[in-house]
Protein backbone atom coordinates (compact mmCIF):
# COMPACT_ATOMS: atom_id res chain seq x y z
CA UNK A 1 0.00 0.00 0.00
CA UNK A 2 1.47 3.55 -0.65
CA UNK A 3 0.29 6.73 1.36
CA UNK A 4 1.41 10.15 -0.36
CA UNK A 5 0.89 13.58 0.47
CA UNK A 6 1.85 16.57 -2.33
CA UNK A 7 5.58 17.93 -2.10
CA UNK A 8 5.48 21.49 -0.34
CA UNK A 9 1.48 21.21 1.09
CA UNK A 10 0.95 24.25 2.68
CA UNK A 11 -0.11 23.68 6.45
CA UNK A 12 -2.57 26.35 6.65
CA UNK A 13 -4.55 25.20 3.48
CA UNK A 14 -6.04 22.02 3.27
CA UNK A 15 -4.16 18.80 2.96
CA UNK A 16 -4.76 16.18 -0.26
CA UNK A 17 -3.43 12.52 1.04
CA UNK A 18 -3.22 10.02 -1.80
CA UNK A 19 -3.87 6.46 -1.18
CA UNK A 20 -2.53 3.52 -3.51
CA UNK A 21 -4.50 -0.12 -2.19
CA UNK A 22 -3.65 -2.55 -5.08
CA UNK A 23 -5.62 -5.79 -4.96
CA UNK A 24 -6.73 -8.40 -7.37
CA UNK A 25 -10.14 -9.27 -5.63
CA UNK A 26 -12.38 -6.16 -5.83
CA UNK A 27 -15.18 -8.00 -3.67
CA UNK A 28 -11.96 -7.84 -0.96
CA UNK A 29 -11.27 -4.17 -1.92
CA UNK A 30 -15.18 -2.98 -1.56
CA UNK A 31 -14.93 -4.50 2.13
CA UNK A 32 -11.51 -2.98 3.38
CA UNK A 33 -13.91 -0.10 5.01
CA UNK A 34 -16.07 -2.28 6.95
CA UNK A 35 -13.40 -4.47 8.43
CA UNK A 36 -11.40 -1.23 9.19
CA UNK A 37 -14.31 -0.13 11.01
CA UNK A 38 -14.51 -2.85 13.17
CA UNK A 39 -10.70 -3.33 13.41
CA UNK A 40 -9.86 -3.17 17.36
CA UNK A 41 -6.01 -2.42 16.25
CA UNK A 42 -7.29 0.11 13.72
CA UNK A 43 -10.15 2.19 16.35
CA UNK A 44 -7.56 1.94 19.14
CA UNK A 45 -4.59 3.97 16.62
CA UNK A 46 -7.10 5.81 14.81
CA UNK A 47 -9.22 6.58 17.93
CA UNK A 48 -9.24 10.87 17.37
CA UNK A 49 -9.80 9.95 13.66
CA UNK A 50 -13.28 7.96 14.10
CA UNK A 51 -14.44 9.67 17.23
CA UNK A 52 -13.56 13.03 15.54
CA UNK A 53 -17.21 15.56 15.74
CA UNK A 54 -19.46 17.51 13.32
CA UNK A 55 -17.86 20.77 14.31
CA UNK A 56 -14.11 19.71 13.76
CA UNK A 57 -14.62 17.07 10.78
CA UNK A 58 -10.85 15.22 9.98
CA UNK A 59 -11.71 16.10 6.20
CA UNK A 60 -13.76 17.95 3.21
CA UNK A 61 -14.28 14.82 1.48
CA UNK A 62 -12.83 11.43 -0.23
CA UNK A 63 -12.54 10.62 -3.53
CA UNK A 64 -12.27 7.13 -4.92
CA UNK A 65 -11.21 5.52 -7.80
CA UNK A 66 -11.24 2.18 -9.52
CA UNK A 67 -8.10 1.88 -11.86
CA UNK A 68 -7.42 -1.52 -14.01
CA UNK A 69 -3.89 -2.25 -15.08
CA UNK A 70 -2.60 -1.27 -18.80
CA UNK A 71 -2.29 -4.64 -20.57
CA UNK A 72 1.16 -3.88 -21.41
CA UNK A 73 2.16 -3.35 -17.38
CA UNK A 74 -0.60 -5.88 -15.69
CA UNK A 75 1.60 -5.80 -12.39
CA UNK A 76 2.34 -3.21 -9.71
CA UNK A 77 5.61 -2.24 -9.38
CA UNK A 78 7.94 -1.49 -6.32
CA UNK A 79 10.41 1.18 -7.07
CA UNK A 80 13.88 0.62 -6.80
CA UNK A 81 15.33 4.17 -5.06
CA UNK A 82 18.06 4.35 -2.67
CA UNK A 83 17.61 7.54 -1.39
CA UNK A 84 15.72 8.52 1.73
CA UNK A 85 12.11 8.75 1.81
CA UNK A 86 12.23 12.17 2.67
CA UNK A 87 13.52 12.94 -0.81
CA UNK A 88 11.98 10.61 -2.70
CA UNK A 89 9.41 12.22 -6.18
CA UNK A 90 6.35 10.35 -6.76
CA UNK A 91 4.84 11.64 -10.00
CA UNK A 92 1.01 10.50 -10.39
CA UNK A 93 -0.38 11.70 -13.59
CA UNK A 94 -4.04 11.89 -14.82
CA UNK A 95 -4.43 12.13 -18.68
CA UNK A 96 -7.79 13.29 -19.59
CA UNK A 97 -9.67 12.82 -22.85
CA UNK A 98 -12.89 14.89 -24.42
CA UNK A 99 -14.30 11.93 -25.75
CA UNK A 100 -14.07 8.20 -24.94
CA UNK A 101 -12.66 7.61 -29.00
CA UNK A 102 -9.65 9.75 -28.01
CA UNK A 103 -9.08 8.42 -24.36
CA UNK A 104 -8.59 4.76 -26.14
CA UNK A 105 -6.12 6.46 -28.56
CA UNK A 106 -3.95 7.66 -25.38
CA UNK A 107 -4.24 4.10 -23.89
CA UNK A 108 -3.31 2.84 -26.90
CA UNK A 109 -0.64 4.82 -27.31
CA UNK A 110 1.18 3.59 -24.41
CA UNK A 111 0.41 0.25 -24.84
CA UNK A 112 0.87 -0.87 -28.37
CA UNK A 113 2.35 2.66 -29.61
CA UNK A 114 5.05 2.11 -27.46
CA UNK A 115 5.01 4.94 -24.17
CA UNK A 116 5.66 2.49 -21.76
CA UNK A 117 8.56 1.11 -23.51
CA UNK A 118 9.92 4.64 -23.90
CA UNK A 119 9.77 5.03 -20.00
CA UNK A 120 10.91 1.89 -19.46
CA UNK A 121 14.29 2.47 -21.59
CA UNK A 122 14.71 5.63 -19.93
CA UNK A 123 14.31 4.20 -16.31
CA UNK A 124 11.70 5.94 -15.06
CA UNK A 125 10.71 3.54 -12.36
CA UNK A 126 6.81 3.44 -12.79
CA UNK A 127 4.71 1.69 -10.50
CA UNK A 128 1.36 1.68 -12.31
CA UNK A 129 0.00 2.72 -15.22
CA UNK A 130 -4.10 2.46 -15.68
CA UNK A 131 -7.41 3.31 -16.72
CA UNK A 132 -10.11 4.92 -15.04
CA UNK A 133 -12.80 2.51 -14.34
CA UNK A 134 -15.05 4.61 -12.05
CA UNK A 135 -13.59 7.87 -10.77
CA UNK A 136 -14.71 11.73 -11.39
CA UNK A 137 -12.54 12.50 -13.93
CA UNK A 138 -13.43 9.56 -16.37
CA UNK A 139 -12.66 8.97 -19.33
CA UNK A 140 -8.96 9.19 -17.99
CA UNK A 141 -6.10 7.27 -17.84
CA UNK A 142 -3.71 7.66 -14.65
CA UNK A 143 0.06 6.53 -14.19
CA UNK A 144 2.59 6.79 -11.41
CA UNK A 145 6.76 7.38 -12.05
CA UNK A 146 9.33 7.51 -9.20
CA UNK A 147 12.95 9.51 -8.86
CA UNK A 148 15.29 9.71 -6.45
CA UNK A 149 14.58 13.65 -5.70
CA UNK A 150 13.30 16.58 -7.78
CA UNK A 151 16.63 16.50 -9.77
CA UNK A 152 16.91 13.46 -10.94
CA UNK A 153 13.04 13.85 -11.84
CA UNK A 154 14.03 16.97 -13.72
CA UNK A 155 16.86 15.37 -15.66
CA UNK A 156 14.97 12.17 -16.54
CA UNK A 157 11.59 14.47 -18.34
CA UNK A 158 14.51 16.20 -20.11
CA UNK A 159 15.27 13.20 -21.65
CA UNK A 160 12.08 11.85 -22.27
CA UNK A 161 11.19 15.10 -24.32
CA UNK A 162 14.64 14.94 -26.50
CA UNK A 163 14.05 10.90 -26.85
CA UNK A 164 14.22 10.58 -30.51
CA UNK A 165 11.33 7.40 -29.68
CA UNK A 166 9.34 9.96 -28.30
CA UNK A 167 9.28 12.52 -30.99
CA UNK A 168 8.94 10.09 -33.54
CA UNK A 169 5.51 8.88 -31.86
CA UNK A 170 4.26 12.51 -30.48
CA UNK A 171 4.01 13.19 -34.22
CA UNK A 172 1.91 10.26 -35.70
CA UNK A 173 -1.12 12.12 -36.63
CA UNK A 174 -3.52 9.49 -35.24
CA UNK A 175 -2.30 10.35 -31.44
CA UNK A 176 -2.86 13.82 -31.89
CA UNK A 177 -5.37 15.88 -29.29
CA UNK A 178 -5.57 12.67 -26.92
CA UNK A 179 -5.22 15.10 -24.21
CA UNK A 180 -7.50 17.57 -23.33
CA UNK A 181 -6.30 18.07 -19.45
CA UNK A 182 -3.35 16.78 -17.96
CA UNK A 183 -3.63 16.94 -13.76
CA UNK A 184 0.45 16.20 -12.20
CA UNK A 185 0.83 15.83 -8.70
CA UNK A 186 4.11 15.98 -7.23
CA UNK A 187 4.11 13.57 -4.32
CA UNK A 188 6.47 12.26 -1.39
CA UNK A 189 5.42 8.89 0.06
CA UNK A 190 4.95 9.03 3.91
CA UNK A 191 7.57 7.08 6.63
CA UNK A 192 4.86 4.14 7.00
CA UNK A 193 4.00 3.66 3.32
CA UNK A 194 5.27 0.24 1.91
CA UNK A 195 5.84 1.97 -1.51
Amino acid sequence: MGVFSKIGNDTALSKQIFVLVPSRDLNGLLQIDEALANHDMHLKSGLDYWSTGHDRPAYDRIESSLLGAFRFHQQLKEPKLKSPKAVRVYELRSYEAASEKLYRKKVEMFNEGGEIDIFNELNFNAVFYAETLIGAHYPNLVYMTTFENMDDRNKHWDAFRSAPAWKELSAKEEFKNTVSKADIYLLTPMQFSDL
